[in-house]
């Protein structure tokens, strides 16, 4: 090892000794200054592990207001790929001079002709939601829509209505007023919207950020989540979902795999000039349910209590006798009802989770 404690090294002594070493082809994530959430962390993740598969080296860069030209002058990459996810990333094909780039969930209406999109299937998202409301039974769904008017939120309304009639299901849709800017605003207005609602009801989250705000809306009307109100949210952002009370149920699309098959098309573009632009969706939605979907329909209150509690701690050293407390009487009846709601005793239960959880 080289101590260079007292020696000091110019610049291009430093250039000198990285020549020497193989040459590595770059590639940028181009991601927007306020996407920094659990969807975006697991895009990263999957172009990360693709990229190294292809040799290439990764950095991860926020879109500047000026453009991208410098910063590709600068780090010479072979190829972008572009977060273009809820519309914070605002670039045209003029500014990449022909270098071969992917966008990931760029917005309906800003695809160019000759765009290479990996899109989000929202079609799919949507139903895995709705298919965990309509397990509670509820008499009626709802859909609280975007503050901001985004095309996504619309389409996912839309989505959400249809499901709503072929089932023959009052839907209700909330609009937030054009006045409220501040989301901390949110649940005293739609408080009372949710108290109006024929119970139980389902109500479906256009993205997980408005999951907190339901559910203290919730609370204010005095109304119980699960028992009245069932809450799913969009996305499986972890920050969000496990921080509020009850934790909040959420589908999240295969954000990994995205950043996987982006790089893979990208590889294409660069290798293959024949490919003048490709299109894909990435699916394959899963759903994590937590406390605002365990409904009393398929758990009674304390089982439910019970199945959080072993989600939640199944891989900190929770025992049987842990969850036991969660139900005040005997073990006997306790793992016979645990085992009615759920059909596996508790520490099958917790050998379960705990092996989801390290896949």
């Amino acid at each position: 090892m080289r101590n260079y404690a007292n020696k000091t090294i110019s610049f291009a002594q430093r250039l000198a000794e990285c020549a020497i070493l193989p040459f590595v082809q770059t590639i940028l994530y181009i991601k927007g200054t306020n996407v920094n959430n659990t969807p975006s962390r697991r895009k990263i993740n999957g172009i990360t592990e693709q990229a190294r598969l292809y040799g290439w080296c990764l950095h991860v860069i926020t879109c500047p207001n000026g453009g991208i030209r410098q910063l590709l002058d600068f780090w010479n990459p072979v190829g972008c790929i572009v977060n273009a996810a809820s519309g914070q990333v605002t670039l045209n094909d003029d500014e990449f001079k022909g270098m071969p780039h992917v966008y990931i969930d760029q917005p309906t209406g800003e695809i160019g002709k000759g765009d290479s999109v990996i899109r989000h299937d929202t079609a799919a998202t949507v139903q895995a939601a709705m298919r965990e409301l309509l397990l509670g039974r509820p008499v009626a769904c709802a859909y609280v829509k975007w503050p901001v008017p985004h095309p996504w939120d619309e389409f996912r309304e839309k989505l959400f209505l249809k499901i709503a009639k072929s089932r023959d299901m009052p839907a209700f849709v909330y609009q937030p007023k054009q006045a409220v800017e501040n989301f901390n605003e949110l649940p005293r207005d739609l408080a009372a919207w949710i108290a109006a609602l024929p119970k139980p009801a389902g109500i479906l989250c256009a993205a997980d950020p408005l999951g907190p705000h339901v559910l203290s809306a919730c609370q204010l009307a005095g109304l119980n989540v699960p028992c009245d109100v069932a809450v799913v949210g969009i996305d499986n952002d972890v920050d969000v979902c496990e921080s509020t009370t009850p934790t909040l149920s959420s589908v999240s699309p295969d954000h990994t795999e995205a950043g996987r098959q982006a790089v893979r098309m990208l590889y294409e573009l660069i290798h293959d000039s024949r490919h003048k632009s490709i299109r894909c969706l990435y699916a394959n939605p899963t759903l994590c349910r937590r406390g605002s979907t365990l409904q009393l329909r398929r758990y009674d209150r304390e089982t439910a209590a019970a199945c959080e509690l072993i989600r939640l701690r199944a891989c900190s050293g929770i025992s049987s006798t842990d969850v036991l407390a969660c139900y005040g009487r005997s073990r006997r009846d306790a793992e016979c009802r645990f085992r009615a709601a759920t059909g596996k005793s508790i520490l099958e239960q917790i050998q379960d989770t705990r092996l989801e959880r390290a896949k």
